[in-house]
């Protein structure tokens, strides 16, 4: 049995919706006795509406960067949270930044708030948000937070600058068109990692499939692919650049 991982937006998902071409070859991955899983910055609302809308058979999910576990059909396993008073003092200092927006998420559910009404919202201007800011916060629980920004050079000086400045608290992670603030010492390797022990599965590969900068953890801890238009550090790291998901199926099959 092996164990395939796979970052969606930008990967499995590479336009607006999944192709028949990803689609067949992870029925057949599975239908050969194999695990798949999605491994991704959304929140676990945001995917599973992916999920239903593609019509997508899985056997895990791995949510807000490896902060939330959830089996096949979306029940909640685990949810890692940021330090409540830490998460208030980084939404205050967000608001300072030259941002579009941001996005609260208690591991299931999230709020947006728009800072540059404005601007073009390239990361979330087509999404439903379900929640207030206001509602999400008096609940005291905050598993990650996500800046929208306008540009992709940006993204890469706010997240270094998050790092810095709540380094006890958070991990900032550069992705396209924001950057993913989750609790510190969570990534989608660790994500992965932890899904596996607490599952007790023992595949005899796990591979991952990721295209932007919070993918490198599982791409370098683990046999990891990535995309001929991804950054060229991703390039680099990975055990072989492809076109598609599929790709990597029919490798490993």
């Amino acid at each position: 049995m092996k164990l395939l991982a796979a970052d969606y937006d930008g990967t499995l998902r590479r336009g607006d919706t999944v192709s028949q071409r990803n689609k067949e070859a992870l029925i057949n991955w599975r239908k050969q006795g194999n695990l798949f899983g999605i491994v991704t910055g959304r929140s676990l609302e945001s995917i599973q509406k992916e999920i239903i809308k593609n019509e997508l058979a899985i056997d895990f999910l791995i949510t807000n960067n490896g902060g939330v576990q959830a089996d096949g059909n979306g029940n909640v396993l685990s949810v890692t949270k940021i330090d409540f008073n830490a998460a208030l003092e980084i939404i205050d200092y967000i608001r300072s930044l030259n941002c579009i927006s941001y996005v609260l998420n208690n591991g299931i559910s999230r709020s947006r708030t728009v800072l540059k009404a404005s601007a073009e919202d390239l990361k979330y201007g087509n999404q439903d948000v379900m929640r207030s800011e206001a509602d999400l916060i008096a609940e005291g629980q905050i598993a990650q937070i996500v800046i929208s920004v306008e540009d992709n050079e940006i993204n890469h000086e706010y997240a270094k600058a998050i790092n810095e400045r709540f380094s006890g608290y958070v991990e900032a992670f550069p992705n396209l068109y924001c950057v993913d603030i989750v609790p510190k010492g969570i990534s989608k390797a660790e994500g992965i990692n932890k899904m596996l022990i607490d599952s007790k599965l023992e595949p005899v590969s796990v591979i991952c499939v990721g295209d932007q900068f919070n993918d490198c953890s599982m791409l370098q801890a683990y046999k990891g692919y990535t995309f001929h238009d991804s950054p060229q550090e991703l390039q680099s790291m990975a055990f072989k650049v492809i076109d598609e998901v599929a790709d990597v199926v029919d490798d490993e099959l």
